[in-house]
């Protein structure tokens, strides 16, 4: 053993600092297939004491003494029963998160563009249903607008009896200004932390709707700055926070510079998409929130969250009717 120890490091000294950074990212790799993530105490099931049972694929199986029902580590989160290792699955979260096209990440791994698809899928679905859950609190001034984007069917066949025609990418809407052809994005940014993008509503939002997209994201602490839509109002006298028109204040202070940028960045993921179905709007609505500001561990922190849940898990048949939007 010493011996390879010693020609492993006579080696190393003769490589480049890009060998050796691809050598460490593989056998990182190696050492994350074979351990499992999450730390598993308890059963699942009834809160009993657990034995380990065996391991299933490489991945520890547990035997709850109480209940004796047996499961693996990975119970409920992103892996559970999936075949695919820790390595793809950091791949995937990487090309997710990193905006890589479906077909690149497929030829890189050598899947057919269905299994990525839907294994990208389960992590959108994931980290919405994850935001969903916990919502992350926006500072004490943070700004709060909308932005619209065409309603898109891609990827289904509309009926003969459907209120428009199918339109082509790039097409315009046949209704001049903002009409019922327009899903709503509504948004929140805080000027120091905290950002929120949820669709609920076609054109224009109301108070209640309004209601429930900022509800647990805001509190009496807030300050919160919009461009004069009544329906603000609501989030005065709903959770105690202090609402300012931005065309009725003169210092620079009021502006709304980063809720613009944010949907700027949306509308440059849009674009590149060409186009995101609606039914999967606030999947992606989620990953923008969660990947505009982000600094370079955005995917280490998405990574551990999705391999440390264990409620992260999305069957193939139940991505088709989870979370979707439907208006």
């Amino acid at each position: 053993m010493n011996r390879f120890i010693e020609e492993i490091i006579n080696n190393l000294k003769h490589m480049t600092d890009e060998q050796i950074s691809s050598i460490h990212e593989t056998t990182r790799n190696i050492l994350q297939e074979s351990s499992c993530s999450v730390v598993v105490d308890t059963c699942y099931y009834c809160g009993g004491k657990i034995v380990k049972n065996g391991k299933q694929c490489g991945r520890q199986r547990y035997k709850c003494k109480k209940c004796g029902v047996a499961f693996t580590c990975t119970l409920n989160t992103i892996m559970y029963r999936s075949r695919a290792g820790k390595s793809v699955w950091r791949e995937v979260i990487s090309d997710t998160v990193k905006f890589v096209p479906i077909d690149v990440t497929a030829d890189k791994l050598g899947f057919t563009h269905d299994r990525v698809f839907h294994m990208r899928h389960k992590v959108l679905a994931a980290l919405e249903s994850m935001e969903n859950g916990s919502h992350t609190k926006l500072s004490a001034v943070s700004e709060c607008d909308e932005t619209f984007v065409l309603e898109s069917l891609k990827g289904t066949k509309i009926p003969d009896n459907y209120w428009r025609k199918a339109r082509k990418h790039g097409a315009k809407a046949q209704k001049r200004g903002v009409s019922n052809e327009y899903i709503c994005i509504c948004t929140g940014i805080g000027r120091e932390s905290g950002t929120v993008a949820l669709s609920v509503n076609r054109a224009k939002p109301d108070m209640s709707e309004i209601k429930q997209v900022f509800n647990g994201y805001l509190d009496d602490s807030t300050l919160v700055i919009c461009d004069g839509l009544r329906t603000y109002n609501i989030l005065s006298s709903e959770f105690g926070c202090s609402v300012k028109d931005v065309n009725n204040e003169t210092d620079k202070f009021f502006h709304l510079n980063n809720v613009n940028g944010f949907h700027s960045y949306i509308k440059r993921r849009y674009e590149f998409y060409r186009g995101v179905a609606t039914k999967y709007l606030n999947r992606y609505n989620a990953l923008f929130a969660k990947t505009y500001r982000a600094s370079k561990s955005c995917f280490d922190n998405v990574y551990n969250m999705l391999f440390n849940n264990t409620n992260s898990y999305f069957s193939k048949n139940s991505l088709k009717t989870a979370c979707l939007l439907a208006l």
